[in-house]
């Protein structure tokens, strides 16, 4: 990419900024672009005592188009410097955009990234897995490598994949440095899942094919796009977002064989607004927190799209996922709210207000027997609400609806991550979430707990009434 054509694309971003920063709705505590579309989080890694994001970023619109990746660092994961957009599709090379991919760290020298080259609609090309180097140790500065493509169709064993295989990742294994795309054989019934290379280069530019990692014979996903593959525990994750809410798959990998054997399998979220995950695997706190694309607003403010929180992947003691909000959250609470809660006049919920709409609400009790409905209304504009529903062994907010694990009929904890016009919502201890993106409630906010759907066809019982009373219910600021 030309210098004046990655100036042309900062310059266009600074003359957005003041627009979407002065946007009511856009989230606050969550990271977004400076201006108009992000998507995808890239290139995640820790650096030079930053931990850096690169991003999928169009930065001419707030719709999609025009990807470039855009680039900010920070000490915590929570608060974030923007950088210069660190790279752009080369036209003069044939290219008109820069589709995700991951962080690699070569044996000697800076890191580097490795990318999807997508060339335009009409070429026959398809697309390539490019690699870009970084020129300063600040990783300010970046150049895509002479030797590109790294990787492409039928070369060093590469099947003629579909043109659109995409996203690849980085990982290491028993000294090995290997890397997984999300790919597909032509054809309807082509067999589509992730595939699997090795290099020995210490510099990572040379790949062989050793053959499709996970390709599952009856599945009904369409393409296994942004895969990630790395070790929790003892045991190897695999994620893929296949345009619907992000899929697991946790199981053994063997690097002699090439091969991974999943023995469990679920949604990392119950809601596609949870999108495209990247992993940190080089935390300095040997944690692995997980970074992904916030993703449902409307086109129009100027801005769209946002970081969704940082959360943490770990094991149960019993082996099983669980996925936790990342420690450093409790930094961002403020004093917390008094519990100045009521009841409401018919007596059939609980009422508080909150006075800001960016905030942490933590719920924890017995579930009633009908069910539980969380609303969340603006007190200036009340027409303007949103609910959780939960009854059944599901929780269901807007067009989202997804299963809970069992102990949803028994005591539970809740903890909702309210950011404007961005809902994430943890059960448990991290053992299932439901993000969202949400119409823009102005503050205060009215928060009414009640049993059952709070449809009015019945109040709740006694005991029912009991269990919200004795409920805990606890909120903070978070900023």
């Amino acid at each position: 990419m030309s210098d004046d054509a990655l100036q042309q694309a900062q310059a266009s971003v600074r003359a957005g900024e003041a627009r979407a920063m002065a946007c009511e709705a856009r989230p606050r505590w969550h990271f977004t672009a400076p201006a108009y579309w992000m998507n995808d989080p890239n290139g995640v890694m820790y650096h030079g005592g930053y931990y850096h994001l690169f991003y999928q970023h169009n930065p001419f619109a707030d719709s999609w188009g025009h990807m470039h990746w855009g680039h900010a660092r920070s000490r915590d994961l929570l608060r974030w410097e923007h950088l210069p957009i660190a790279f752009g599709p080369s036209a003069e090379l044939g290219e008109e955009h820069c589709f995700s991919g991951c962080a690699a760290f070569p044996a000697t020298g800076r890191p580097m990234l490795f990318y999807t080259m997508v060339p335009p609609k009409d070429s026959p090309r398809g697309h390539e897995q490019w690699a870009v180097l970084a020129e300063d140790d600040e990783l300010r500065r970046w150049r895509k490598d002479p030797a590109n493509p790294i990787l492409c169709r039928g070369r060093d064993g590469t099947p003629q994949f579909e043109a659109a295989w995409r996203d690849p990742f980085v990982f290491s294994a028993a000294g090995r440095q290997f890397m997984v795309l999300g790919a597909a054989m032509p054809g309807e019934k082509g067999r589509r899942g992730v595939a699997l290379w090795e290099s020995d280069d210490p510099q990572l530019k040379r790949w062989r094919y050793r053959g499709w990692l996970f390709a599952p014979e009856d599945t009904d996903i369409r393409f296994f796009e942004c895969p990630n593959f790395f070790p929790v525990g003892d045991q190897w994750l695999l994620l893929s977002s296949p345009y619907g809410p992000v899929h697991y798959w946790l199981g053994d990998f063997s690097p002699e064989r090439g091969c991974f054997t999943p023995h469990s399998s679920g949604l990392l979220d119950g809601s596609a607004d949870y999108y495209a995950t990247n992993v940190i695997m080089n935390d300095p706190k040997g944690r692995l927190p997980l970074l992904a694309w916030g993703r449902g607003f409307p086109v129009g403010m100027g801005w769209n799209g946002c970081l969704a929180m940082p959360r943490e992947v770990t094991l149960s003691a019993a082996g099983r996922l669980r996925v936790r909000p990342l420690s450093e959250m409790i930094k961002l609470r403020g004093a917390e709210w008094p519990p100045a809660d009521s009841q409401a006049a018919d007596s059939t919920a609980r009422v508080v207000e909150l006075p800001s709409g960016e905030c942490e609400i933590d719920l924890r009790g017995s579930m009633p027997n009908s069910g539980l409905t969380l609303a969340l209304s603006s007190v200036p504009q009340p027409q303007k609400s949103v609910s959780l529903h939960i009854a059944d062994g599901r929780w269901s907010c807007l067009d989202k609806n997804a299963a809970l694990p069992d102990s949803a009929e028994a005591d539970f904890a809740l903890r909702l991550f309210l950011d404007r016009s961005f809902l994430e919502c943890c059960w448990g201890d991290g053992e299932a979430w439901l993000t969202k993106a949400i119409p823009y409630l102005p503050a205060p906010i009215r928060l009414s707990i009640s049993a059952g759907n709070s449809n009015g066809d019945a109040g709740p019982t006694p005991s029912e009434q009991g269990a919200l009373a004795a409920m805990s219910l606890r909120a903070w600021p978070l900023g």
